[in-house]
């Protein structure tokens, strides 16, 4: 057999450099997307709105309406271990997607008195009155174990796609007043994923069905 043409030598030396520029190419990319641009972190925006319906002079039905929205560019999972989900030296949540309520006593403001989740350096959370809500509740499962030694438990199996806005609700008998409303979101990956927010919630002494939309 001849020896092959030397074009097609020369051919397929040029095909292999093509080859691995792409190669390099694309994981330089890749490096830039996921690196320079933080493309493989998660980003959540929280929203809160709810409604007030009488049902006696001294009680209403609050609505709570709790709106998720994934900014990032990949999957958000909120975390799957429950009672606690969360635990540090000044709080421990027992839920992924954890609503705290909290009544403010305004007996004792004055003008410019400020209103906080932790009053001192001490405080720890919950407060032994405030209203603990698990705002994924209708997607927990029970994980069964079959060895002698192991309880079963529940996981939270809830998570947002890139760029999905989920919406979770959840209704709360509570007497008139005005309240601190706190959203936390624990991320599955580690205790960094953590997002919150705080609202302040008004239930009126009496009236009419109240609607609030909280301005972003």
């Amino acid at each position: 057999m001849g020896t092959e043409p030397a074009w097609i030598s020369i051919a397929i030396g040029v095909q292999s450099v093509i080859q691995s520029f792409a190669l390099l190419t694309a994981a330089l990319w890749a490096l830039f997307r996921f690196g320079l641009r933080r493309e493989g972190e998660t980003a959540l925006e929280i929203d809160l709105n709810y409604s007030a319906f009488p049902i006696r002079p001294d009680m209403q039905l609050v609505a709570f309406d709790v709106s998720l929205a994934n900014k990032s560019a990949v999957k958000l999972a909120a975390k799957r271990t429950r009672n606690p989900a969360y635990t540090d030296d000044w709080e421990k949540l027992a839920f992924g997607i954890d609503l705290l309520i909290r009544e403010i006593d305004t007996r004792g403001l004055v003008s410019k008195s400020e209103v906080k989740w932790f009053p001192t350096p001490k405080s720890t959370v919950p407060m032994e009155r405030d209203l603990e809500i698990d705002l994924a509740s209708d997607y927990v499962t029970v994980e069964e174990h079959r060895g002698r030694t192991t309880n079963d438990r529940e996981i939270t199996h809830f998570w947002l796609e890139p760029g999905e806005v989920y919406h979770l609700a959840s209704v709360s008998a509570l007497e008139p007043g005005t309240y601190l409303a706190m959203v936390t979101f624990v991320g599955d990956r580690n205790d960094d994923e953590f997002w919150r927010r705080s609202f302040l919630v008004s239930v009126p002494l009496e009236g009419p069905a109240l609607s609030h939309r909280v301005a972003k």
